[in-house]
Order: C-alpha cells, then sequence, then structure tokens
C-alpha cells in the first residue's frame, strides 16, 4: 500500500506526507535505499563523495587534529568542552555573525543547542575538505565553480557526465550555473553524514587511526585557518578538454566554441594560427608547459616568469 493510500485512508492532510520525504535544493526529492542513504541518479552520495576524492575523517592527519583542537579550546572560554551559541555565534571573531550562526547550526549533529569538541572537528573536517576540492575546479579563480567549469572536472573524476550534472544541480541551490561556497557546503555537509556514525565514533576513529603525512610536511588539503590553494593543480585531460568543448566533433576546438574564461589556457596551443586548437597542438602545448616547469629548466627570457607572474599549469595566481 502506497503511503498516499495510507495517509488518505487515515484522514491525515496529504500536505503532512510531503514533510515525510527530503527535498534537497533544487525542489526535487532525493531517493532514499532500504538503508536511508540519499541517492543521486541511484548512486549513494557516500560513494558520489569519494569519487570526487573526499576522504574525509580517513584523511585526516594528526597535526590538522591539534589544530581543530586548539582553534575549539580558544573560543570555548569557560572550559566545558561544548561551545554555547554565546561562546561561537555572539562573541566569536571570525566571519560574520551570519555565516557563524550558519557553522554553528551545521556543526550541532544532535541539535542540543551546543556544539561538541567532536561535532566541530568533523564539521571543519568535512567543510575545509570540501571547499579544496570544490576550489581545485575554479579554473578561473574568481571564486565561483561556474558549471563548465564543475562539470570539465567532475565528469572526469565521476566517470558519468549525466551524474556531474544531476550533482551539479543539487549544489546549486539558487539555479545562478555558479556555486559559492556557502550554497554547496549545505548539501556536502548532509551528504557527508548521511548514514555515517555520530561525529564522536568518526573522530575517535581519526584519532586511533590518523592518516600520515611526509616528514616535515602537513596535510596541504587541511590546513586549519587557511583556504586551499595548491601550488600545482593538474588540469583535466587533453581527451577530456576535447569531449567537452567540441561541439561539432570535428576533432577541433574553434573560439566560440570555448568558454570565454578558460580560453587563455587552451587558445595559446594554436600554433599554426587557424583560429582552432586541434587535440595533437594541445598535447604538445602542455607538454611544452610541463618541461619548462621542471627543477632546473630556464625560462625564456623575457617570459611571465621572468616578469614575477608565474603561472602554475597555465592557471594565473591570483
Amino acid at each position: 500500500m502506497s503511503l498516499t493510500i495510507l495517509f488518505a485512508r487515515l484522514g491525515f492532510p496529504l500536505v503532512l506526507l510531503a514533510l515525510t520525504v527530503p527535498r534537497t535544493s533544487d525542489g526535487q526529492s532525493d531517493q532514499i535505499d532500504s538503508d536511508s542513504k540519499i541517492l543521486v541518479e541511484g548512486v549513494p552520495v557516500s560513494d558520489v563523495l569519494k569519487r570526487l576524492n573526499a576522504k574525509m575523517e580517513k584523511g585526516l592527519t594528526q597535526s590538522v587534529l591539534q589544530g581543530y583542537t586548539r582553534q575549539f579550546d580558544q573560543t570555548d572560554t569557560n572550559q566545558d568542552g561544548k561551545h554555547s551559541r554565546q561562546e561561537y555565534v555572539v562573541n566569536g571573531r571570525y566571519l560574520s555573525p551570519q555565516a557563524r550562526a550558519g557553522i554553528f547550526a551545521a556543526a550541532d549533529d544532535d541539535n542540543d543547542k551546543m556544539v561538541s569538541r567532536d561535532e566541530y572537528i568533523l564539521n571543519r573536517l568535512i567543510t575545509d575538505e570540501a571547499k579544496a576540492i570544490l576550489q581545485r575546479m575554479d579554473d578561473n579563480r574568481n571564486g565561483r565553480i561556474e558549471q563548465a567549469e564543475f562539470l570539465l572536472h567532475a565528469s572526469e573524476l565521476l566517470k558519468d557526465k549525466q551524474l556531474a550534472t544531476a550533482v551539479f544541480r543539487k549544489f546549486d541551490g539558487n539555479r545562478d550555473q555558479a556555486l559559492a561556497v556557502p550554497e554547496y557546503l549545505r548539501v556536502w555537509g548532509q551528504w557527508a553524514r548521511d548514514g555515517q556514525p555520530s561525529p564522536s565514533k568518526r573522530v575517535l576513529s581519526a584519532k586511533a587511526n590518523p592518516k600520515q603525512s611526509a616528514p616535515g610536511q602537513s596535510n596541504p588539503r587541511l590546513l586549519p585557518g587557511r583556504s586551499f590553494r595548491p601550488s600545482t593543480v593538474s588540469p583535466p585531460s587533453v581527451a577530456t578538454v576535447m569531449k567537452r568543448f567540441d561541439n561539432n566533433q570535428d576533432g577541433k576546438l574553434q573560439q566560440a566554441e570555448i568558454p570565454q574564461r578558460i580560453r587563455q589556457f587552451i587558445l595559446p596551443a594554436d600554433t599554426n594560427g587557424d583560429k582552432a586548437v586541434t587535440e595533437m597542438e594541445l598535447k604538445l602545448f602542455r607538454q611544452k608547459q610541463a618541461s619548462q616547469k621542471r627543477p632546473g629548466s630556464r625560462p625564456n627570457k623575457g617570459s611571465e616568469t621572468d616578469q614575477g607572474s608565474s603561472t602554475d599549469n597555465g592557471r594565473p595566481k591570483r
């Protein structure tokens, strides 16, 4: 018997039925499997995040854990092992009160109006990693991940363009074809907790099996208190770029086919001046860039590197 028929027979207004079905930011119902896990295009969101390279507590290093703990203790003024709303939202020093209120609500996993140390650590871990992963997709470094950028990277990671498109729609709550940090963090945070143990169990597991950093190094993805800006970022493969932008399937990328914001990374590969870039031209261009960045290689005289505006993989530094 369907829920609709059951509710009708019991005399409940059908509006109550809508409250029993989880909704996402796009107004559509998420599918729920027998274990109450959220599915997107039939894929559990835990698998979606793994494919996007999310490690969560399995990627937590001892140094990052210690950093999160220190920051928690600095705000826990009465040293009771919990953040009250007064301590974190009202008396907090970072971000805006509105932003702190949103973070507090997201971290309060058990809805007891307090944020424990483990809740704080898990929320920091989830949000810092999410920002690190999504910021890698911000090719034009404007602080927003536009749809074309997301699909270019996520389609390769997820191995499924249709799934990547569906994930983007879930993240893009205001439907402006671009992802801002608070927007995608709301959904990512829900997915990272879906079907998972409590924060205390997850943090305890991380403490028992911390990820080891290389000697003298900390985890660059999860440095507390700073945004992630990688020194080197691997661009999408040449094959992925061609597949994504060669709309007429003629084996060339015409200027009109390439979004304005990423033309600077592709059009310089046009060595014969025909205003089109072939797959081979782009491969050779990438190889030339890579050779110029190898240790010991000398930049050409008068290059951007000489002038103090070096690039990483063809992407201007901020």
